[in-house]
């Protein structure tokens, strides 16, 4: 059974955070990101950037009631912001048996450039935002 991820980008409005677009559009299974995201089917063993904090407290309406949706088939959910996820080191090498083996977060960004694309959406978004953040969750 596969594992998907769901979620969106939300921005901080003065009255609270607001939902602006879905996740669909940047991220599909990768189970590799998943592992960076949120140490969701991380075998390979990379540093994740924001494992396991659940969905904000202070979430949108909107993506609370999506996430509520899934009822019991949604897990793992968590949040990172921009800073988050500009300040991770995608450099990071994981070597493995043989040595001359090595994979690094950046590596996994070359498979789907669509996550970049995700990044620097929110960079335009942090210009007229107090914040910007992914809100995410897993299903199987």
């Amino acid at each position: 059974m596969g594992c998907d991820i769901h979620g969106f980008i939300e921005v901080l409005e003065y009255h609270g955070w607001e939902t602006i677009i879905s996740l669909d559009l940047f991220l599909n299974r990768n189970y590799k990101m998943f592992g960076i995201l949120a140490d969701v089917r991380n075998n390979l063993g990379f540093t994740p950037i924001a494992p396991g904090r659940g969905l904000p407290y202070d979430a949108s309406y909107w993506t609370r009631a999506k996430y509520e949706k899934w009822e019991a088939d949604a897990h793992s959910a968590t949040w990172m912001t921009l800073q988050e996820m500009l300040k991770y080191d995608w450099n990071e090498k994981l070597t493995f048996e043989n040595p001359a083996e090595t994979i690094t977060p950046k590596d996994v960004l070359k498979e789907d450039p669509r996550f970049e694309l995700m990044i620097e959406i929110m960079k335009l978004l942090a210009r007229k935002y107090r914040g910007v953040r992914i809100v995410i969750w897993f299903d199987n």
